[in-house]
């Protein structure tokens, strides 16, 4: 429910495929960050946090190696997954790849113990249930 005591967000559209900027284009000003990103085969984001974000990513087109502190998870064409962006986080392209990642602010109550490593879902849209890859935590 919104608040009436702030404005409404203005509705905002863009399209994808008129950004240039690479690897990382900003889609809105404000919150949440919202980015597309863009790889090419083989070519790697260096390991960095965002410590205070909960992060979806969902792979376009293409295929990701996606690297969360010590774990990888291979994230393809149609795959949503969402992680604590606390956690070493290095995307690296096995193909030409185009991705959307939300990057939403948490409380600070919600933040992710340092050391530990948590990837809340993976989930392949438009396949069956049975081809559908669900990891509810993987934490160590």
């Amino acid at each position: 429910m919104a608040d009436p005591d702030l404005p409404p967000t203005p509705t905002e559209r863009r399209r994808l495929d008129e950004l240039d900027v690479t690897p990382h284009a900003h889609l809105f000003d404000g919150e949440p960050q919202t980015i597309r990103l863009a790889l090419a085969d083989g070519e790697r984001i260096p390991a960095h946090r965002h410590p205070d974000r909960a992060i979806v990513l969902h792979v376009l087109e293409g295929h990701l190696t996606v690297t969360l502190g010590d774990d990888e998870y291979d994230v393809r064409e149609r795959d949503v997954v969402r992680f604590d962006g606390a956690q070493d986080t290095s995307p690296k392209a096995q193909a030409d790849t185009t991705a959307l990642l939300v990057l939403a602010r948490r409380p600070t109550d919600q933040l992710l113990v340092s050391g530990s490593s948590t990837v809340s879902s993976v989930s392949t849209l438009g396949r069956s249930s049975t081809n559908r890859l669900m990891i509810a935590s993987s934490a160590r």
